[in-house]
């Protein structure tokens, strides 16, 4: 019996034993998980391509694909928000939360369209927010990685449309000076004649041709040859119109002749009342249906008034009322020259035709009178007597104080001395017809005239018409425009812009993945991105063959120094993590090098964490600092570190790097040595225990500070195990808004 027992016991005790054992291999297990947590990155997130350049045909659909990868523990799986954002609209154009297992990938695809003009440029990121899931073995504290991936999307026309659109352009530009002559030539017959001409349709289908280059809906766009018809119309209208007011002045201008000469007119119808009657009585119909008439008959008018012009003016000249007077004078003086008697005085018709005219005639009667006394008192003797001889004749006129010269004219007959006159003859000789001198008196003295109205015309004056721009569109090709944040520009380096580089800090064990490194600022420059800066994401290989050209924009990229590039059949890189913080400065410059090209900017912003503001001032102690406009540096061990950052760091850290910074390093001395001229702002943390001093769990407060530099206190607390969360989480926007609005401040005052 008691054998029995005691196997009994001891099967008990293996039993127990095992149980503890399985206990204790349970517990160390999930301390060891715990620590791994605690001690190790949990999660590492990749992003393929980080950085694309795609160009795409305008108004056709393309793809933008991405792969997500995540590394982490295997019994943990991962949570991931994946999110486009377009900064133009400014809006995010899909979110998508997918769950992960461990080591594993996702492949995510985007299909886009750009409706936009001609050329141009867009850009997009690429956004994950991951987080390992927490489960009773997957001990987690579910800290959230974020990344970014940037994409170029340059888009054009196809090859057929940009044709269409080349072959359009000069046809179009022909199309809007057509329409903007009709304009002038509408605007110019108004004012010739009064008569508008309404174009607008002309007009708004200019401008709904443009609405259509502008959208780049080229195969929409018809011509029709309506608008040379109207144009044909137009120039007919304005040939007519000037036609017509040149008719109308010439017209006025005819008229004002027959007024000048109406008083002449009337001298000519007392001389002819017949004749010039009717030339009145034209000219006061035609004058009348000209005054009824609309301007339009104004040239059908002209001729008939250029012909009666003519008339009027010869029927003066033939009835010239100055030279029939003078004629009259110039007959009576020769009359009197050659007839000599007691009513010889001279008798000028000027200055008084009429009582001129009336003693005239009078003296003629009294001439005719003698005359006849004459016949009678010696008719016997002109009866019986034959004149032989001139002499005798002339004697005998001597005999009745009668004197007749050899070769004289009276009544316009020429009398020479080689007739024969009788009595009767003799008598023909004194006798004076003036019938001829009584129709002028008749006219002289007649108080009868020739009505009229002449109206009241007004010359037309047309000054020059000075030709104006009414279409104010253009076909343009546009250059290619960059468009972001709600606004588009003509794509360009802009060297003022100057980029902002974000440079992490110490890298807490050697075998974290680089990308890891970059965790503490993505969230930062995600940020910066949806406010003016474009986020170029991380720096890699693969970023010295991108162009960044142009936003218009200063871009915001963050750059790894642990990265070493190197040619071998193209550029390749390794990562080095092990080297001195020099040589961090030296690849820092490969980095600033690569972002000046890229940007064409003359200087850069460097935003630096931790042990990042130290590589950036050695690198600005070796290299100059005349291209970094600003350097701010955030929870940067300035004085160097000591106490438990130090052990931390040379228990898990790089020795080269931890060695350099220790605060009574050779490489500490020398860099507090040297002080730059270029603007340095550090901000530290306050609120928590660091080896016994205010500071930010790793590193106390004044061992940030620089006497040269403005500096920035940011308060907060450190809640994790170790205490040092603030260091890590000031650089974060959604915890610490202040250190983000500091940086802002400090980039664009």
């Amino acid at each position: 019996m008691k054998k029995k027992s005691k196997k009994k016991t001891s099967k008990q005790r293996i039993w127990i034993l095992g149980i503890i054992a399985v206990i204790i291999i349970a517990v160390l297990v999930n301390l060891g998980i715990k620590v791994n947590f605690l001690a190790k990155d949990e999660l590492h997130i990749g992003i393929d391509p980080l950085q694309t350049n795609l160009k795409v045909v305008n108004n056709k659909p393309f793809e933008l694909n991405f792969t997500v990868t995540n590394n982490n523990f295997w019994f943990c799986n991962t949570e991931c928000e994946l999110k486009l954002y377009d900064p133009y609209k400014e809006e995010y154009v899909e979110t998508k939360t997918v769950e992960l297992k461990s080591n594993s990938e996702f492949e995510k695809n985007y299909l886009l369209n750009l409706k936009e003009s001609d050329e141009g440029q867009r850009v997009f990121y690429f956004e994950v927010v991951c987080n390992n899931v927490k489960t009773q073995v997957c001990q987690t504290s579910e800290k959230e990685i974020h990344r970014s991936a940037y994409t170029r999307v340059n888009y054009a026309l196809d090859e057929e449309i940009a044709q269409l659109r080349d072959d359009l352009r000069p046809k179009l530009k022909s199309y809007a000076k057509q329409v903007d002559y009709a304009q002038n030539l509408a605007n110019e017959i108004e004012e010739l004649t009064g008569k508008s001409n309404n174009l607008n349709k002309f007009v708004i289908r200019l401008n709904y041709i443009h609405d259509l280059w502008t959208q780049s809906q080229y195969g929409k766009i018809v011509l029709d040859g309506e608008i040379n018809d109207t144009i044909k119309d137009l120039e007919n209208q304005k040939s007519v119109g000037t036609r017509n007011i040149e008719s109308f002045n010439l017209i006025v201008n005819i008229i004002d002749g027959f007024e000048d000469n109406w008083d002449y007119l009337n001298k000519a119808y007392k001389l002819s009342n017949r004749e010039v009657r009717d030339v009145a009585d034209t000219v006061k119909a035609r004058i009348f249906v000209f005054n009824e008439s609309d301007f339009e008959d104004s040239y059908n008018l002209s001729e008939s008034f250029v012909n009666l012009n003519q008339t009027f003016f010869n029927v003066l000249e033939k009835f010239d009322y100055d030279q029939k007077e003078q004629d009259i004078i110039s007959k009576h003086s020769r009359i009197q020259s050659r007839v000599n008697n007691e009513l010889s005085t001279d008798y000028s018709l000027k200055g008084d035709g009429c009582e001129k005219t009336k003693n005239l005639i009078e003296n003629y009667e009294q001439i005719n009178t003698n005359a006849n006394l004459s016949l009678v008192n010696y008719s016997e003797y002109f009866n019986s007597t034959q004149f032989t001889t001139n002499k005798d004749a002339f004697l005998k006129a001597v005999v009745f104080n009668l004197t007749v010269e050899p070769g004289f004219i009276i009544n316009n007959t020429f009398y020479n001395n080689s007739l024969n006159l009788t009595a009767k003859n003799y008598y023909s000789i004194l006798e004076f017809d003036y019938s001829n001198v009584e129709d002028f008196e008749s006219a002289a003295c007649s108080n009868t005239t020739l009505d009229i109205d002449f109206g009241s015309f007004e010359y037309i004056n047309v000054s020059e018409y000075e030709t104006k721009s009414f279409t104010e569109v253009e076909f343009n090709i546009s250059e290619p425009e960059c468009c972001i944040f709600g606004n588009c520009s003509k794509c360009k380096l802009n060297p003022e812009l100057y980029p902002v580089i974000f440079v992490h800090g110490h890298s807490s064990f050697e075998k974290t993945p680089v990308e890891n490194s970059y965790i503490s600022l993505s969230k930062m420059q995600i940020r910066m991105g949806h406010e003016g800066f474009v986020n170029m994401g991380d720096i890699d290989i693969d970023t010295l063959k991108v162009d960044w050209y142009g936003m218009n924009y200063p871009v915001a990229v963050k750059g790894s120094y642990y990265y070493t590039i190197y040619y071998d059949a193209g550029f390749s890189a390794i990562v080095k993590k092990s080297l001195s913080i020099e040589n961090y400065a030296i690849r820092l410059k490969e980095i600033v090098d690569t972002v000046k090209e890229n940007t064409g900017a003359e200087k850069i912003v460097i935003v630096a964490h931790s042990m990042g503001g130290l590589v950036a001032r050695e690198y600005m102690l070796l290299f100059g600092e005349d291209d970094v406009d600003k350097l701010i540096v955030i929870g940067t061990p300035n004085q160097g570190i000591s106490g438990r950052a130090k052990q931390f760091c040379a228990a898990l850290g790089n020795d080269k790097e931890c060695e350099d910074m220790y605060k009574d390093s050779v490489f500490m001395k020398r860099l507090n040595h040297y002080i730059p001229k270029t603007d340095v702002y550090t901000i530290y943390g306050s609120g928590c225990d660091t080896d016994g001093k205010d500071g930010d769990g790793v590193i106390p407060a004044d061992d940030v500070k620089l006497d040269y530099a403005k500096n920035f206190e940011v308060d907060g607390v450190c809640e994790d195990v170790l205490g040092v969360d603030l260091h890590r989480d000031m650089v974060d926007p959604e915890k610490y808004s202040e250190v983000y609005e500091i940086v802002s401040e400090i980039i664009n005052p």
